[in-house]
């Protein structure tokens, strides 16, 4: 029973601490904010393996790239677009992703300041957490197991 318990602590503490890379999707844009002519690099995945991937923006083509033996790709292309903010969609096939880019003037206009938004999980928070339940199950087999002697 306890073994069971133990086992099932570290299977949640393996969950909870695992990276977050749910927040990157299938496709992302980095950085997430360019100057105008500036370069930004995709990365996606879930394409046929081998197969044309076209970048795009209001029906404009930024660039292609093919998709490698496991369906994954990556690029850059120039930002030579409108000061706003773009939806960047990539299309493979059926496969149909987007990722939201901002382009910024090249007037040197002052950037934000401050603190930077929370965006990801806090993995020393939750290897502490299961550090100290796999402490507390092996306090408790030592135990046990003085009580068993």
């Amino acid at each position: 029973m306890l073994r069971k318990v133990l086992i099932g602590a570290l299977m949640i503490t393996a969950l909870l601490a695992a990276p977050a890379t749910a927040q990157y999707g299938d496709f992302a844009i980095t950085p997430g904010s360019v100057s105008v002519g500036g370069v930004a690099t995709f990365q996606g995945r879930g394409c046929s393996p081998g197969s044309t991937v076209t970048i795009t923006t209001g029906g404009t083509v930024l660039t292609t790239v093919t998709a490698d033996s496991a369906g994954d790709f990556r690029g850059a292309f120039n930002a030579n677009l409108s000061v706003g903010s773009h939806t960047i969609t990539t299309t493979c096939g059926d496969v149909v992703r987007s990722s939201p880019l901002n382009v910024l003037s090249t007037s040197g206009a002052p950037r934000p300041t401050g603190p930077l938004p929370r965006t990801g999980s806090n993995s020393t928070t939750m290897a502490l957490v299961g550090a100290g339940m796999l402490a507390l199950g092996g306090a408790v087999l030592a135990t046990r197991k003085r009580a068993i002697v």
